[in-house]
């Protein structure tokens, strides 16, 4: 049984007016026991305006039920009055391969056990400061076809 991670660190930041900085995006596996750890992928973001609390990660949401070595992951964008998730991408662990699976999936929820659909959140900042954790709405996305279906939608009124 093998276990995954990943760690997302700034490694340089230029010093220049935009505030460029250098986001080090690693994957590591390890068995469970700790031992025959390895470095699985690596990537450097280049993200602008770190320095006014903005910045940008990958999270990983979800490690694959059907495909034995691939993980999903999606950008976490970082922003000073509001953050969102945006993209679902796909890593396999034994080729180092990351790509792009759809970029309109937002807050992750989870697979159909085919992983062939998604449900997610979209971000539309109507709520909360502008982030939108609450699942006020719920979205079935069709990986195949395209297809997107509403599920829940609850409207909220604040006075």
């Amino acid at each position: 049984m093998r276990i995954a991670w990943n760690v997302n660190r700034i490694t340089n930041i230029i010093e220049d007016d935009d505030g460029t900085a250098f986001i080090k995006h690693e994957v590591y596996t390890a068995n469970i026991d700790g031992k025959d750890k390895r470095l699985v992928f690596k990537e450097q973001l280049k993200v602008k305006d770190v320095f006014a609390d903005n910045g940008m990660e990958r999270r990983m949401v979800y490690w694959s039920r059907k495909i034995k070595n691939q993980l999903f992951f999606s950008t976490f964008n970082i922003g000073q009055l509001w953050s969102e998730y945006k993209s679902l991408f796909a890593l396999n662990i034994e080729t180092g391969l990351l790509s792009e699976i759809n970029k309109d999936v937002e807050v992750f929820l989870n697979f159909s056990l085919n992983e062939t659909l998604v449900a997610y959140t979209p971000n539309d900042h109507t709520c909360c400061a502008g982030t939108n954790y609450t699942n006020n709405t719920v979205s079935i996305l069709d990986l195949i076809s395209g297809k997107n279906v509403v599920i829940y939608l609850r409207r909220i009124s604040y006075f």
